[in-house]
Formats: structure tokens, sequence, C-alpha cells
């Protein structure tokens, strides 16, 4: 397993997707091209562990 921090700035459009994941954490299905995830090296299937410096315990979290 690889763990990397990338942060994200600027607001949305992020270009990725997310899902639910088990034990409330959240996973990258889709990254668009070009887009600032795929600038920044997210990938599909990576983990989210933190949305604005907030430790993700839910899918909820997205709202943010």
């Amino acid at each position: 397993m690889v763990i990397r921090n990338v942060c994200l700035m600027g607001g949305l459009p992020w270009g990725l997707r997310f899902e639910p994941f088990p034990n409330g954490r959240i996973r990258v299905t889709q990254v668009l091209p070009n887009g600032r995830a795929d600038q920044e090296g997210v990938r599909i299937g990576d983990i989210v562990e933190t949305i604005n410096g907030q430790h993700c315990t839910s899918y909820k979290m997205l709202n943010v």
C-alpha cells in the first residue's frame, strides 16, 4: 500500500467521483483525465482520509 497526501485547492470541480466504502470510508471511483485530481496523482481505488482537513468518518463528509 502507498500512502500519499494530496491537497486539491481552489474548490470544485476536482475531476473525480467517490463511492461509500466499508467502515464509513470513501473510495475514488473515477478520475477525469487531465483534471485537477489526475494532475495531483489521485487514482481510481484511492481511499479518501480527510476532506478540508477533517477526518472522513462517512460518505456524508462529501457535502463539506
